[in-house]
């Protein structure tokens, strides 16, 4: 970024030039993170703002996706890292007593006996018992006495200039209740915190541009999302019940009217065998008029065109019968801009497993330090294929959505 000289006496003491060299130094690190943080707030233009908005927005789907704690918290933790623009994330987890980190990004399994996630968790469980954002630049002054020694344990292991903790609470129930003894109770009552969010950044300590303000909008959703997950772990015998649950839904629709059909015919026939014993025939003149009549109408905007057209004039019809079949280019645009990045992605998974196959043939190399380069770089490429794979079922689930509009949508049945 630029450099400071230094001019000086040749009668200085040796001893005060380590001391002028110290106080250079500091003031080279003040003008550096001044200018850098000057930079990166002229940076933050409309179009980067959208891009978080997006970025998060991914994130949140990706989120609550699933209804499995440990696989919403490796998405947090794999993909908030950029979004945040900090060097590493983890996530925490109490349950009783007991504090766990479930997943640190850049990483694909947690060893809970390392030293690093030893001390993580001990931090993490004192910032959960205090329900409150703990944020470190270097100086434990000010800090609450509990999480001292177990901060400067965990900065000591691992080497972070800046770290930022961020508790996750139980989430409040949609439905309150009423009253002036309820508004009372909610008032006092103290929300529980439920894990953390541990952020970090190992050569900077002054935070990123709204990493703090970030972080605290993340924890909210992603305490949110572990929630979830975990009331649905809590029921018992969870298996069995959804394997109950997808018989019952089976005779959801007209599937259920199909069987409650059929049954109700056989029991008419029986009934009519049973109870009928002659017959009795009427003979009379009538008009066919229909028992029920239903207005056709388009259920999205879009172009009736000739080819369009399925039926002719004064053609019988049966019920669900094809009548126009209804053209849109936007969404005709939309599913190829869909496919497009269908494509793309698969490109892109493509290319990241061709670099992972040829960062293995590289794998038995004789010299100790390339070989353990070699691993962490195999183990960053397959932590980047997992994210090309998410993103590209993400964009297939997209375009399947929008051929399934088409499909439904753009169709007038009888």
């Amino acid at each position: 970024m630029g450099v400071v000289e230094l001019f000086q006496r040749s009668d200085v003491p040796v001893k005060a030039q380590s001391g002028y060299m110290q106080f250079l130094e500091q003031m080279c690190g003040y003008a550096s993170r001044f200018l850098e943080g000057r930079r990166r707030n002229q940076g933050m233009t409309e179009d980067l703002k959208s891009q978080f908005w997006t970025d998060f927005e991914q994130l949140m789907l990706r989120m609550q996706r699933s209804l499995h704690e440990q696989e919403v918290a490796d998405a947090v933790a794999s993909d908030s890292r950029a979004l945040l623009g900090c060097d590493r994330i983890a996530v925490a987890s109490r349950k009783g007593r007991s504090v766990q980190i479930l997943a640190v990004s850049g990483q694909s399994s947690v060893n809970p006996r390392a030293n690093l996630i030893a001390a993580m968790a001990k931090l993490a469980r004192r910032v959960i018992e205090m329900g409150e954002t703990l944020k470190y630049t270097g100086r434990i002054e000010g800090l609450a006495p509990q999480v001292e020694e177990p901060l400067a344990a965990f900065v000591q292991e691992s080497g972070s200039r800046m770290v930022l903790l961020v508790p996750t609470f139980e989430s409040p129930p949609l439905v309150r209740k009423q009253g002036e003894e309820a508004d009372r109770e909610q008032r006092r009552a103290r929300p529980k915190a439920t894990g953390c969010l541990i952020i970090e950044q190992l050569a900077e300590s002054e935070p990123a541009p709204q990493l703090e303000q970030r972080s605290e909008l993340l924890a909210d959703h992603a305490g949110a999302a572990l929630w979830n997950a975990r009331q649905h772990e809590r029921i018992f015998g969870l298996k069995l019940w959804t394997a109950v649950g997808s018989v019952r839904e089976w005779f959801h629709g007209r599937k259920l009217m199909i069987t409650l059909a059929v049954a109700a015919a056989l029991l008419v026939l029986v009934a009519a065998m049973t109870l009928i014993r002659l017959e009795y025939p009427v003979t009379a003149e009538g008009k066919l008029m229909p028992v029920e009549q239903h207005a056709v109408f388009a259920t999205w905007d879009g172009l009736i065109t000739r080819e369009g057209l399925r039926v002719d004039g004064n053609q019988v019809v049966s019920a669900s019968d094809v009548l126009i079949v209804l053209e849109n280019e936007e969404l005709d645009g939309q599913i190829e801009e869909a496919a497009a990045t269908v494509r793309k992605q698969q490109m892109l998974v493509q290319a990241k497993e061709e670099e992972i196959r040829k960062t293995e043939s590289q794998k038995n190399a004789v010299d100790t330090e390339t070989a353990r380069n070699g691993e962490l770089n195999r183990e960053r490429l397959r932590v980047e294929l997992e994210r090309l794979q998410g993103d590209e079922l993400i964009a297939r689930q997209q375009l399947k959505t929008l051929e399934n509009r088409r499909e439904t949508k753009l169709k007038v049945l009888a």
